[in-house]
């Protein structure tokens, strides 16, 4: 099956050296997903809780994505920088290949203030100064009412798409809900 065939039918898997764009989409989307598992599976959630009932801040998040996929984008031989440039401020992450293709991941709390300009102006921004034309938008949420939140974003989202046919943006959610154990039940 084609890469852009997978992307297609929502296939989501890592490809070793990327070396087309939709490979590299689809290692991205793997690696979110391992982070993904990591926080909702694997009490990595614990991470970004401080004792008790509050929650770390956007940085930590970022630090856990950083240690839990860097080596992961190594060894698949995909770029990843952190913290990257982009003329009009700095996007959370950039992963490459080198040369064909960059995917930008930029993350940000469900309740942030600017949640919804970050979806609509920020990393539009970010990916039009490098001319990057493939990005994801992870929404990391704490509660119930983050996940309300982030349906709005998936609507933005969707809008920027339409209205910017030449770019791939999609939206991502990271349920960093507190949980119990499952022997506890």
């Amino acid at each position: 099956m084609q890469a852009n065939d997978m992307i297609e039918r929502g296939v989501r898997h890592a490809v070793e050296a990327p070396a087309t764009k939709a490979e590299i989409w689809l290692s991205v989307l793997h690696l979110v997903d391992e982070f993904r598992h990591e926080i909702e599976q694997q009490r990595g959630w614990e991470n970004l809780w401080v004792s008790g009932e509050e929650r770390r801040d956007e940085r930590a998040v970022q630090v856990s994505f950083n240690t839990i996929v860097r080596p992961l984008a190594r060894q698949l031989g995909i770029a990843m920088q952190r913290e990257v440039e982009t003329g009009r401020g700095p996007v959370d992450f950039e992963f490459g290949n080198g040369v064909a293709a960059r995917v930008h991941v930029e993350f940000k709390l469900a309740d942030h203030h600017h949640l919804m300009h970050g979806i609509e102006h920020q990393l539009p921004a970010y990916m039009r100064a490098e001319n990057a034309d493939s990005a994801l938008f992870i929404c990391v949420g704490f509660d119930d009412e983050d996940r309300r939140a982030f349906e709005r974003v998936v609507a933005g989202a969707q809008t920027m798409q339409r209205e910017n046919p030449d770019i791939f943006l999609r939206a991502e959610y990271i349920d960093a809900q507190r949980r119990s154990g499952a022997s506890r039940h």
